[in-house]
């Protein structure tokens, strides 16, 4: 129907709470950007390590900002992202991205 649950969690430990509470979700989106424990460069690699661990099965998606650093996409890759998707996308083409990734779909550049 097009309708679409969507939470937002700013740690991995509430995103691991929800899951243990409520279960899995469809698709986790991952925003790795400036934030609170950002600041070293093997943070955002952490991250998608711990988030891999806690999603399980469930598809991760790198969003990112134009230019931000390969090392970040490779991390991803190295979790088994099933997309790379760009804040500046236009809204339809990510929504479109977003639906191809819960068909089963990868999309990266």
């Amino acid at each position: 129907d097009g309708a679409q649950d969507v939470a937002c969690f700013h740690t991995v430990q509430a995103l691991q709470r929800a899951v243990r509470d409520e279960g899995p979700p469809d698709l986790i989106v991952v925003d790795p950007g400036p934030g609170p424990g950002m600041g070293d460069a093997g943070e955002p690699a952490r991250m998608l390590r711990s988030l891999r661990a806690v999603a399980g099965d469930t598809p991760l998606a790198l969003l990112t900002s134009e230019g931000e650093d390969g090392d970040l996409l490779a991390a991803g890759l190295a979790v088994g992202i099933v997309a790379h998707l760009s804040k500046d996308m236009p809204q339809p083409l990510l929504r479109r991205a977003l639906g191809l990734v819960l068909q089963g779909q990868m999309v990266l550049p």
